[in-house]
C-alpha cells in the first residue's frame, strides 16, 4: 500500500480497510480491499465525517497486454452527481500503460 495509508482494520464482512491521515481541510481517504487485500473495491473521501465521494469498483477483467485484472466498472457518487463508467476495451502499448480506453 502507499506509504500514506495505514490499516484501519476490517469490515464485518472481512474486507481490509486502509485510510490516510486527515488533510489540513479534514479530508480523509478510505480504501476498501477484498478480504485477501489483493483487489481494490471501494474508495470513500469524507470531510468532517460527511462522505463527499464514493466509488465502487467491480467487474475485474484482464485485457490483452495487461498482466493483472483491472476494474471494468466504476460507479461514482459525489454530492450532486452520479457516474457509471464501463471499460469495454483497453489498448496497451508495450505492456506498460493504457494508451486508449473506450
Amino acid at each position: 500500500s502507499p506509504p500514506e495509508f495505514v490499516s484501519a482494520g476490517r469490515l464485518a464482512d472481512g474486507r481490509l480497510v486502509c485510510e490516510t491521515a486527515p488533510e489540513s481541510d479534514g479530508a480523509v481517504a478510505r480504501d476498501i480491499f477484498s478480504t485477501d487485500g489483493q483487489r481494490w473495491q471501494e474508495l470513500e473521501i469524507s470531510r468532517g465525517g460527511r462522505r463527499e465521494y464514493h466509488v465502487v469498483l467491480r467487474g475485474y477483467r484482464t485485457f490483452p497486454g495487461t498482466a493483472h485484472a483491472v476494474p471494468a466498472e466504476m460507479e461514482v457518487q459525489a454530492e450532486n452527481y452520479q457516474l457509471h463508467l464501463r471499460l469495454v476495451e483497453l489498448d496497451v502499448k508495450d505492456g506498460i500503460a493504457p494508451e486508449a480506453a473506450r
